[in-house]
C-alpha cells in the first residue's frame, strides 16, 4: 500500500471516530442538562458542560485533521501536520477556563449553603430528593455510553497509533468517572438528605467541584503534550532504540552517527546518519538505505519519512 494511501486511510479513521463522538456527545449533553435540571443537581450540569466541551474538542479536531490531511504545499513544506496540536492547545485553554467557572459556581453554592445552615434559614425542600431518580437514570446511561466510547476510542488508537485518539479515550474513561461522582452525590441525597446533614447538603457541590478539577487534569495534561509536540518533542525513547537495533541489524552499518526524530501532529520524522564502508558503490549504498528506510517504517506505522545521510568509514 503506498504512503499516500496509508495516510488518507489514517484521517478517514480518525475523522470517522471524531464523528461519532461529537453525535454521542451531543445526546449525552442535552440529557445531561435535562437531568440536572430536573433533579436540581449542578454536578450533572457540570458535567453537561464538560459533554459540551468534548463537542468542540472533537469538532475542532475534525476541522485540523482535514487541514493536517493536505500535506505538503509550496508554503508549508513539511505539511500540516502541526495545526492539530495548536487547536487542540487553543481548545485546553478553553476547557481550563470553564471547569475553574463551574468551581467558582460550585464554591459559591457551598458557601451559601453553609451560611444558610448556620443561621437556619435552610429549608428542606422534600422534592429535591424524589426529583433525582430521574438524573440517576441519566447518569448511568452517561456512564454506559461513555465507556463504550472510550474502548471504541482506544480500540482505534491501537489500530492507526495516534496519539490524539489515546488523548480522547482517556478523556472519555475521566469522563466516566466525573459522571460516576456525580451518581454517587445524587445516591446520598435521594437516600439521607431528609436528615438535613450538611455533607449530605454539600455532596451535590463538592461532587461538581470533584468534576471540574478532573475536566482541569485533562485540559492541562492536553495543554502540555500538545506543547512538548509543538516544540518538536521526540519520539519514544523505546521506540528510538528500536530502531537503532533495527539498523544496526544490517552487517553493512558500521555505526548510527546521529539519529534524531521529531513528532509532528500525530506522526514522526527520522533523521540519521550513518557510517559505511568507504568501498561501497553509490547504487550499494542507495540499495542498502532504501532498505533500511522500508524497514523503519514497516516496523513503525507512525513513522512518516525517514532521511538518512551515509559517512564514508575512515
Amino acid at each position: 500500500m503506498s504512503e499516500n494511501l496509508v495516510n488518507t486511510s489514517y484521517f478517514k479513521r480518525i475523522r470517522r471516530v471524531c464523528t461519532i463522538q461529537i453525535i454521542s456527545n451531543t445526546l449525552l449533553t442535552i440529557i445531561k442538562f435535562i437531568g440536572g435540571i430536573v433533579g436540581g443537581s449542578s454536578a450533572l450540569i457540570s458535567d453537561g458542560v464538560n459533554s459540551f466541551g468534548d463537542i468542540l474538542t472533537s469538532s475542532a479536531q475534525i476541522i485540523a485533521n482535514k487541514q493536517a490531511g493536505k500535506g505538503a504545499d509550496k508554503e508549508h513544506q513539511y505539511g500540516h501536520d502541526k495545526v492539530e496540536n495548536l487547536i487542540c492547545l487553543i481548545l485546553s485553554l478553553i476547557i481550563v477556563f470553564s471547569a475553574i467557572s463551574l468551581s467558582y459556581f460550585s464554591i459559591t453554592s457551598i458557601i451559601d449553603i453553609v451560611n444558610g445552615y448556620k443561621d437556619n434559614t435552610l429549608v428542606y425542600d422534600s422534592g429535591i430528593s424524589k426529583g433525582m431518580l430521574f438524573p440517576m437514570i441519566v447518569a448511568g446511561i452517561v456512564i454506559l455510553t461513555k465507556f463504550s466510547l472510550a474502548l471504541f476510542t482506544y480500540f482505534n488508537y491501537k489500530k492507526i497509533k495516534s496519539e490524539m485518539l489515546k488523548s480522547q479515550a482517556v478523556d472519555h474513561i475521566t469522563d466516566t468517572i466525573g459522571t460516576f461522582l456525580s451518581l454517587v452525590s445524587m445516591i446520598l441525597i435521594l437516600c439521607l438528605y431528609r436528615d438535613s446533614n450538611l455533607l449530605i447538603l454539600l455532596a451535590d457541590p463538592i461532587a461538581s467541584i470533584c468534576v471540574a478539577i478532573i475536566i482541569l487534569v485533562g485540559a492541562f495534561k492536553i495543554f502540555i503534550d500538545n506543547s512538548q509536540l509543538l516544540l518538536d518533542k521526540s519520539y519514544e525513547f523505546s521506540k528510538i532504540e528500536e530502531i537503532k537495533k533495527l539498523v544496526l541489524s544490517h552487517v553493512e552499518i558500521k555505526s548510527i552517527d546521529v539519529l534524531k526524530s521529531r513528532i509532528s501532529g500525530a506522526r514522526v520524522y527520522i533523521d540519521m546518519e550513518i557510517t559505511m564502508d568507504k568501498d561501497l558503490s553509490l547504487f550499494e549504498s542507495h540499495e542498502i538505505v532504501e532498505h533500511i528506510r522500508k524497514d523503519i517504517l514497516d516496523e513503525n506505522k507512525e513513522v512518516l519519512d525517514v532521511f538518512i545521510h551515509v559517512n564514508p568509514s575512515n
